[in-house]
């Protein structure tokens, strides 16, 4: 393939894709600027792999680079507390795969409605386990609980974003 061909499909395939990534990483960082200036720096990798002619599956390959970015980006800023645990961004990366190109401003609305419900406590573990990377030993010992009511919350959160964001949706598509 030409140069100047990979270069047009590449520019149109970020095109396509935009959007959806632009929400994806809003979901995760929740701050528009920040979002944006992860989106510039996933495009120039991605951009570069497009050169070597890697991608296969350009929707997938973008959006692990995006996630992958924008948990750099938080590790990077961890003074700033940031309401999204790594489960709960692999249950937003579930949701992202079936939507393709374009994600509806709903499920992302919905997603963070449902982490505003959930218990400041279980916000605390998952704060401590992710984003302040202790151990689940550590989170026990720091908040006087068994290891176990660790384990247990950071699944049952995971769970309850994903039952959370289906009903929603349900409940909006009803109201159609």
């Amino acid at each position: 393939m030409s140069e100047k061909s990979l270069e047009s499909s590449f520019e149109k395939l970020l095109s396509e894709h935009r959007r959806g990534l632009k929400a994806y990483l809003l979901t995760i960082v929740q701050d528009y600027h920040l979002a944006e200036d992860i989106l510039q720096d996933t495009s120039a990798i991605v951009a570069e792999r497009w050169e070597l002619e890697e991608i296969h599956d350009f929707w997938a390959f973008s959006r692990e680079v995006a996630r992958r970015q924008a948990l750099l980006a938080i590790r990077n800023m961890r003074h700033q507390p940031v309401p999204v645990s790594e489960d709960a961004l692999d249950s937003v990366f579930a949701a992202f795969e079936d939507l393709g190109h374009d994600p509806s401003d709903s499920r992302i609305v919905a997603l963070q409605g449902c982490m505003k419900k959930l218990p400041q406590r279980w916000l605390k573990i998952l704060d401590l386990r992710y984003w302040k990377e202790e151990k689940v030993n550590s989170i026990a010992l720091k908040l006087n609980i068994h290891a176990n009511v660790v384990s247990v919350t950071i699944n049952r959160a995971k769970s309850k974003l994903a039952d959370c964001v289906s009903s929603a949706l349900t409940v909006d598509r009803v109201k159609l």
